[in-house]
């Protein structure tokens, strides 16, 4: 694959393949926009190899038309080729949906060649790397001194209106953005032309002032070498071939090294001119502003020095050329036109402004009027609408007196019921009952211990589990630990569950086991949809029930991370996609450096943060934090409230969190909230009644939706 700009020799080059004896099948300029239309008098199916223009673009002679080989294919170009693959998508980006169309398209056009194919681009230098990427071949990239390719776009204003398709193009880089809109290019427009039809004679460049026509060319040129270096197997100076039989003899062994057989050099001749003072002046300066912007976007130094070094080793030495320039007077000439077209040009665009100013504000004006006359209309429209509801507020009012005469009274007794609440308890704990039986809640506690299954189910609730999976699945017997079964993720979330609920049943052991049984359970059905073959998981502060279920049974390899969480993790940047904090949040204290007596005096929540901005550090793009920790707005708090006790369903716990509290420091360090929920999981204490609480707060018109003892919480990194 061969890949160029325009006037850079690259038609001479096609035809040395096309002239081989190697027997190649050479494709010319693939993308050409020509091959968008499919007319039966469509120029690409000529069959006559004369080109009345041959002279004025000064190409090569040819035995064949220039697209001869895409008439053996003409089907495949009419049902392949899209119109945008020309310039549309001149630089490539990741999510365009035409890359698969444009990698059929070539693939097609090599399936059909009656020999090994080539193809000579002039419209792929955005796309050489996905075309490296894609196709397995060798690569050249084809060169020309700027100077002189600048000049030969001037023989006709197709080559300067490719500038205003290539700037125009989307995914367009950064340094070209850049440099689109600095101030030499600020009256260029870049969309809207009239025409896409270039006929012989409208040989008028489309862009006249030459600093801007130069100031664009020259970055698209800067950009395509420095980026080809990393892609092109090869890098071929037509100045060089043309001039030094001795870098002619060197490049055909380098091509013969890449498997290019057959290739004859010996005619290559791109003209060359000879350039002045003022011409280097001019040419300099717009070179400066540009090297200015490849620093300011991306390239180094060393990028510069190589372009320059690389520009100097092909550069003419000068005594080939005549020492006088019959040209130089024109190139003036034309610059000199350029000023002047550009004066007349911002000239007419300030008329051209003014006009439309006055128009905007006559337009103006008039809507103005219009407003006026429907804010009225509106006006008297709100004035009836507010008589009506001033009406209505009345009546609300005296409901709302009324409201509040019945919620004073429900007042009245939530008091009476709360003194005898708490007489109950009183009367519950000093009772002789209460401490006859403390020897029998021992022998219980040690029965547990030390007795089978048996005696637990009868001490115990069993895990509230959703009743389609109770009624498929009746323990037997205790299943012992068994070997890991990474099977078990191919099968349906249902089933995998089941399997859970059946291990959990047959290895709960202790009376931590027994007490948090149903948090195991809840905590699994929502973790179950986040667990895949092959993701890396993390858990923080020590290894869970949940952990060994994962290790021992399914083959899931979990790092443990058990030091102080409040400080750094001694853990690689991006190496996790599932973090799991299960019941540690609320057991994270402050860091103990202070910066001053509010760090000492105050709950700063300095180590928390740690432990979000940590797992934000350690997961990958879209990873996934799943969290749990007791609910601080749950029933059994408020109750604790209504009994004059402390909130904390857990004394010793730092703190216990309100799922706003954690949603807020989740985004502070850049996570976004895509799952919640809430279940009870704990076992209430005996004098709190829940579904009275739950009817105290609905007859106040207090929410009572996730009121579960526990919260469930799913962040993903963004």
């Amino acid at each position: 694959m061969i890949h160029s700009l325009f006037r850079s020799g690259s038609t001479y080059i096609f035809n040395v393949f096309r002239q081989s004896s190697a027997g190649y099948c050479c494709y010319q300029e693939p993308l050409h926009e020509v091959f968008a239309d499919h007319s039966p008098e469509a120029p690409w199916r000529a069959e006559s190899s004369s080109e009345p223009r041959t002279s004025e673009l000064r190409h090569p002679s040819l035995d064949r038309p220039y697209f001869w080989e895409f008439t053996r294919c003409a089907d495949l170009v009419e049902s392949r080729y899209r119109k945008e693959f020309a310039f549309d998508t001149f630089f490539l980006g990741q999510n365009d949906d035409l890359r698969s169309e444009l990698r059929s398209y070539i693939e097609g056009l090599g399936e059909r060649a009656t020999g090994r194919p080539v193809y000579q681009f002039c419209r792929s230098i955005g796309r050489m790397a996905w075309l490296r990427q894609q196709f397995d071949a060798v690569h050249l990239h084809l060169w020309r001194n700027p100077w002189d390719q600048w000049w030969s776009y001037k023989v006709d204003r197709y080559f300067d209106d490719t500038l205003v398709q290539i700037y125009s193009a989307t995914n367009l880089p950064q340094l070209l953005s850049c440099l689109r809109e600095h101030p030499l290019a600020s009256v260029f427009h870049y969309s809207g032309r009239e025409s896409d039809d270039y006929r012989l004679g409208r040989d008028v460049p489309l862009i006249l002032d030459p600093e801007q026509s130069y100031l664009l060319f020259y970055g698209l040129w800067a950009w395509g070498l420095l980026t080809s270096r990393s892609v092109a197997h090869e890098q071929i100076n037509i100045d060089s071939l043309s001039t030094s039989p001795e870098y002619r003899k060197q490049l055909g062994e380098r091509l013969v090294d890449l498997g290019v057989h057959e290739l004859d050099f010996a005619d290559a001749n791109v003209s060359q001119m000879l350039f002045g003072d003022d011409d280097r002046v001019f040419f300099g300066q717009i070179e400066d502003i540009v090297h200015r912007h490849m620093l300011a976007n991306g390239f180094q130094q060393n990028d510069l020095e190589w372009l320059k070094q690389q520009r100097a080793l092909h550069a003419s030495s000068g005594s080939m050329l005549p020492n006088f320039d019959p040209l130089a007077s024109l190139r003036d000439l034309y610059r000199r036109v350029g000023v002047l077209t550009k004066s007349f040009r911002m000239n007419g665009d300030a008329l051209s402004c003014e006009l439309v100013d006055t128009k905007t504000a006559f337009a103006s004006l008039k809507n103005d009027l219009l407003d006026a006359q429907q804010r009225a209309q509106v006006a008297e429209r709100q004035c009836i609408e507010l008589k009506a509801q001033l009406a209505t507020l009345e009546n609300n009012l005296i409901d709302a007196q009324q409201r509040a005469q019945v919620a004073n009274q429900q007042c009245t007794e939530v008091k009476v019921l709360l003194a005898e609440v708490q007489s109950r308890e009183r009367e519950l704990l000093d009772s002789t009952s209460w401490r006859i039986t403390a020897p029998l809640r021992r022998i219980r506690d040690r029965a547990i211990r030390l007795g089978g299954r048996g005696v637990r189910s009868l001490l115990f609730k069993t895990i509230q589990a959703p009743n389609s999976l109770v009624a498929s699945y009746t323990p037997t017997k205790s299943i012992g630990p068994s070997a890991p079964n990474p099977k078990v993720l191919h099968l349906a979330a249902k089933e995998r569950c089941k399997l859970f609920l059946a291990w959990l049943e047959a290895n709960t052991f202790t009376q931590y086991d027994f007490d948090h049984k149903t948090r195991f359970w809840e905590t699994y059905l929502r973790l179950n949809e986040y667990l895949e073959i092959g993701k890396q998981l993390l858990e923080l502060g020590g290894e869970s029930k949940i952990t060994n279920y994962l290790k021992t049974q399914l083959g899931i390899a979990v790092d443990v991370y058990g030091q102080d969480l409040r400080y750094p993790f001694d853990l690689n940047t991006n190496g996790y996609d599932l973090v799991l904090c299960l019941e540690v949040i609320e057991h994270i204290k402050d860091r103990t450096e202070t910066g001053g007596i509010n760090e000492i005096a105050m709950f700063t929540r300095s180590g928390v943060r740690n432990v979000y901005n940590e797992s934000w550090r350690v997961l990958r793009d879209g990873g996934i934090l799943f969290m749990t920790t007791p609910n601080a707005c749950c029933i059994d708090s408020i109750a604790r409230i209504f009994l004059y006790q402390a909130p904390q369903l857990y004394a010793p716990h730092v703190k216990e969190f309100s799922a706003i509290e954690l949603i807020d420091l989740a985004k502070e360090c850049g996570f976004e909230l895509i799952a919640y929920s809430t279940a009870n999981v704990w076992y209430p204490h005996p004098t709190i009644d829940r579904d009275r609480i739950t009817s105290i707060l609905r007859d106040a018109n207090i929410p009572t939706e996730d009121r579960g003892d526990d919260m469930f919480l799913v962040f993903q990194k963004r």
